[in-house]
């Protein structure tokens, strides 16, 4: 989705990759892909995997925030948020409590024809905000 797409890996067992937009202006850092090595069978390892990436990502947000603040490249009062699509939900072994997440609804506008959730309802938790 852009100049701001990054990937994140992890390569202890079992190995992790997440797809994540950064959007560095607003605080905002959103989990497009979160994917655990596709031939791990043990359910409790997959949602501790995907625990730990969202974790680390958490992490990695905060401390990029602190630089940017102190560079005085974000407004004060930016608080960093990571966000994972409903989408990416879907494919995830673990549930909201067991990652960490709450869902928040995000209204789209009318005119924001580049995305792919104008099927969804406002009703619809859109994002789901990291609090790890």
């Amino acid at each position: 989705r852009g100049v701001g797409c990054a990937t994140f890996a992890c390569l202890t067992s079992p190995a992790t990759i997440s797809l994540v937009e950064q959007q560095h202006q607003e605080g905002e850092w959103n989990v497009l892909a979160l994917t655990v090595n596709p031939e791990e069978r043990d359910i409790n390892l997959i949602v501790d995997a995907e625990r730990a990436m969202l974790a680390e990502l958490h992490h990695a947000l905060r401390d990029v925030a602190s630089n940017d603040y102190d560079c005085g490249d974000n407004s004060p009062g930016v608080s960093p948020s990571l966000r994972v699509h409903c989408k990416v939900m879907e494919t995830l072994a673990g549930n909201c409590e067991q990652l960490g997440l709450t869902p928040i609804a995000v209204i789209q506008s009318n005119d924001d024809n580049n995305d792919d959730d104008s099927n969804l309802t406002e009703e619809e938790p859109i994002w789901f905000r990291c609090d790890l």
